[in-house]
């Protein structure tokens, strides 16, 4: 799940996670808390606890 600023976003606030968006205007919005509650974690990708490996170059630090 990624939570972050973006100019070009369509709200404010850009919940993402793995096939879904959710776009509120204030971070005390109830859908955020229930989005956050239904994708944390992952599981909907297919991809729960999938290990971060077998990528291409080195991360920048």
């Amino acid at each position: 799940m990624i939570l972050s600023p973006y100019a070009a976003m369509p709200s404010p606030i850009v919940a993402s996670a793995w096939g879904a968006q959710l776009g509120v205007d204030q971070a005390s919005d109830p859908r955020l808390v229930q989005f956050i509650q239904q994708f944390a974690g992952g599981g909907q990708g297919s991809e729960k606890g999938g290990p971060c490996t077998g990528g291409v170059g080195t991360p920048e630090g």
